[in-house]
């Protein structure tokens, strides 16, 4: 960040700050654009921005977007931070999407009391129309100690609006004329479908695609899966760090839609149908509706490795310290939080039993089983547990020295059996469980272990529903029955490392985590 003394009045990005006046909550929300890499994937009003500044311009600042939410609207505002002009705004996306030539000055680089300043840029909207913007400001001594309280008035077209700001050492915007800080809003879900998209395997042919930004195709880097969100999709994108809202168009087409920053990093994500849940290194849960619109945030008692659902209305968030809390979809109320063991790197595996779900975890050689009485039962194999998975009479592990070993959910062993190599990733159907070797695919027995059919391919990945198996490589995608027999085979190549299916409205998106897509309409 530019060594100017505005920066400490700018929040961490990922911050959220909730002014009330009386009925009315503004939430403001603080997103770091990570220097040049904001100019690789632009958002449609910094494109705007960028054809009226010249590139050496743009790249010598910091970017920072505010985003505004209303119980009506949602406003965002891009400002950049500069050494020798302070803290600029440079265009509002929102009920107008306006950007502007030269900026306007937001907060000085020598702010402190009693400085005031006048600004001018012209400001062009989306059809090309431009109209003169001008500003005057002034600061203010704010009541609370190293804050700074900021009067602007603005004049654009026929319209003069003053307000009051009020910024504060690392928490940003504190308040704004009569809002001033509060509690988060209490957020009526009872209106959105909160359940996950259902599993489907769609019949067609894939449609390879890209997401775009304006007109450019965007760079993608996934470090945890993509989810659905509404008949969207929602990604913790690494290139720019934010929560990215993509929406479906013609042709499998899809579109940078919203941002959001729920933290300073997210870890995993929740597929809760008309919503999405992230878990961020802050140790906190944040829920934003399928729009982009905060609906909740909760505090975990350490940072989440995974996010699953548990039963129609609560789902679980693992800790990297073992902490199994369990929480209501709908609002983010913890229901029980129980202790499982530390440091997973497998991902768990939920069935519902007769009196509610039992899940399964492991770390190491250590696999726990928790049932619906909050009892957990704990096992070991003889070496790192690789993978997992779960019948409604079993679960099967696999270990890194290539046993495959099954015990009851009472937690007696039934077999203990030698693959030719580890299974990568196991997956249960009703019947089988599903156990991808690095050049196979093997279906196994839940109740003797014996393998009832394999097939010799080389899958990144696999998927199963609707009693078939999608199975993901690097050349060739296969589609194959549960009694092993090929339905289906497209040559897709794909250079990436890993590979997620995606169930959405409307099909099925598979997505590597450098962002090669194919869309499978249902």
């Amino acid at each position: 960040m530019p060594d100017v003394e505005a920066g400490q009045y700018l929040a961490t990005s990922g911050h959220r700050e909730f002014l009330s006046n009386g009925p009315q909550t503004t939430i403001i929300e603080t997103s770091h654009l990570p220097g040049a890499i904001a100019f690789s994937d632009p958002p449609l009003i910094m494109q705007q921005v960028l054809d009226t500044i010249s590139y050496e311009q743009a790249s010598a600042g910091y970017w920072i977007r505010e985003i505004w939410q209303t119980r009506s609207a949602i406003t965002s505002r891009l400002l950049m931070l500069s050494d020798d002009a302070g803290l600029v705004l440079y265009a509002i996306d929102g009920t107008d999407r306006l950007a502007f030539d030269s900026g306007l000055v937001e907060l000085p680089a020598d702010a402190v009391p009693g400085a005031s300043w006048t600004s001018q840029a012209t400001a062009t909207d989306t059809d090309g129309v431009s109209t003169s913007w001008s500003r005057t400001g002034s600061i203010g001594s704010a009541a609370e100690q190293g804050c700074l309280e900021i009067t602007t008035t603005d004049r654009y077209r026929d319209t003069e609006t003053t307000s009051v700001t009020t910024r504060c050492p690392q928490r940003g915007i504190v308040a704004v004329d009569q809002a001033a800080a509060g509690e988060p809003p209490a957020v009526d879900t009872s209106g959105l479908r909160l359940r996950p998209h259902p599993d489907l395997m769609p019949a067609s042919d894939p449609i390879t695609t890209t997401i775009l930004t304006g007109e450019v195709a965007m760079a993608v880097g996934m470090t945890t899966p993509p989810v659905a969100v509404g008949d969207g999709l929602v990604f913790a994108n690494r290139t720019n760090g934010q929560l990215d809202f993509v929406s479906p168009g013609a042709n499998g087409q899809w579109t940078l839609s919203t941002v959001r920053r729920p933290g300073l990093d997210m870890t995993a994500s929740l597929d809760a149908g008309e919503m999405v849940v992230a878990a961020t290194t802050d140790r906190a849960l944040v829920a934003y509706d399928r729009h982009g619109r905060w609906v909740w945030q909760a505090d975990l008692p350490d940072i989440a490795s995974d996010l699953f659902w548990v039963d129609d209305e609560a789902a679980a968030a693992l800790t990297l310290d073992g902490q199994l809390t369990i929480f209501a979809v709908s609002d983010g109320r913890t229901i029980r939080t129980t202790d499982m063991p530390a440091g997973s790197t497998v991902g768990p595996a939920v069935v519902q039993g007769d009196s509610g779900a039992l899940i399964a975890t492991a770390s190491e050689r250590q696999i726990a089983i928790l049932n619906a009485e909050d009892r957990v039962t704990t096992l070991e194999v003889r070496d790192d547990v690789r993978s997992l998975a779960m019948t409604h009479q079993a679960v099967v592990v696999s270990d890194v020295t290539a046993d495959l070993t099954a015990f009851t959910l009472a937690g007696d062993r039934l077999w203990r059996v030698g693959m030719p190599d580890s299974c990568r990733q196991l997956v249960a159907t009703d019947e089988l469980v599903v156990c991808r070797l690095p050049n196979a695919i093997a279906a196994i027995d839940p109740a003797s272990g014996r393998v009832i059919w394999r097939a010799e391919l080389s899958a990144l990945a696999i998927y199963v529903a609707d009693g078939q198996i999608l199975s993901m490589g690097r050349q060739t995608t296969t589609l194959l029955s549960t009694s092993g027999d090929e339905l289906g085979s497209w040559q897709i190549e794909r250079t990436a490392s890993n590979t997620w299916a995606v169930p959405m409205t409307g099909g099925l998106l598979v997505t590597s985590d450098i962002g090669e897509f194919e869309w499978w309409p249902a």
